[in-house]
């Protein structure tokens, strides 16, 4: 069976993941905010999944909003 596979974003805080989401749904980017896969450093507990071919739109997004990210990992 076919696991499909997400972009997780993560935070080191809950103030920087809701940022994000602002951010990221403002830019129309496609994703939602989540509890963090157990695979992936805990952090604040709330991670961005998207799909992995908006990686560079989010990191961009994320660079120009000075959002921090902690951890940028496909799962």
């Amino acid at each position: 069976m076919f696991k499909k596979e997400y972009l997780y974003l993560t935070f080191d805080s809950t103030t920087d993941a809701i940022a994000a989401e602002a951010q990221f749904k403002a830019a129309n980017i496609k994703g939602r905010l989540v509890i963090i896969p157990r695979e992936l450093s805990a952090g604040c507990g709330m991670s961005w999944r998207s799909e992995p071919h908006l990686k560079e739109d989010l990191l961009t997004v994320a660079s120009e909003n000075s959002i921090n990210l902690k951890q940028v990992e496909v799962l």
